[in-house]
């Protein structure tokens, strides 16, 4: 649900600022005017970036603000999954979203601004090394997570296997939570309310 493409040598700045946008305007069907969905993207210490999104419209500030949701990535965990989408493909789904082109497209938008607080989902040894991410979305209004101040409200640890099966759609994310490999601390019902947003993009079962 994301482009998972990436020509060799795409820089962290460039993904983020031109091709999810490009990607976005040619996949995301054309939407009706009567909602608008921000996100926030923050790659500390690299690149910060707002998308306003109506439909298959989508606009870039260079500017950090306040989001319907925010994700927080770190730089050298994209450079390790763009140079992966440039070469290998591991970490590319193996399967179609139901429903929705995009992680940015407002069919999945409008189920995840919904979710209430901020959860940090890591996979703690993907070839060596951690990756993670943040996300965080605020009942459907407007609002903010500042990263180095402000603590996920949960947070998860997904085993390689449960990754590997998300990203073959033989998994789905509320599954993965009640499949013994996910473990959880803080608010469960972030989590929770997180997997289930996401759940019906993923194959019926």
């Amino acid at each position: 649900m994301l482009p998972f493409h990436a020509p060799p040598g795409t820089s962290v700045r460039d993904y983020i600022l031109r091709l999810v946008p490009d990607a976005h305007r040619n996949l995301v069907p054309k939407g009706d005017g009567t909602k608008r969905w921000d996100i926030s993207v923050t790659v500390p210490g690299e690149t910060s970036a707002r998308y306003r999104i109506d439909g298959g419209e989508l606009w870039v500030d260079e500017e950090r603000s306040d989001a319907h949701v925010a994700l927080i990535l770190e730089k050298d965990h994209v450079e390790r999954f763009l140079a992966d989408w440039a070469g290998p493909k591991r970490w590319v789904p193996k399967f179609e979203p139901r429903g929705a082109a995009l992680v940015t497209d407002p069919r999945v938008l409008s189920r995840v601004a919904l979710v209430n607080g901020s959860l940090e989902a890591i996979v703690p040894d993907l070839d060596g090394s951690p990756v993670k991410v943040v996300v965080a979305a605020f009942g459907g209004k407007l609002g903010a997570f500042e990263p180095g101040i402000d603590e996920p409200d949960a947070k998860i640890e997904v085993t390689n296997r449960t990754f590997e099966a998300m990203l073959a759609g033989t998994l789905a994310p509320d599954e993965a939570l009640s499949s013994g490999e996910v473990a959880v601390r803080g608010r469960k019902l972030v989590a929770m309310q997180l997997a289930f947003a996401l759940a019906p993009f993923f194959p019926a079962r």
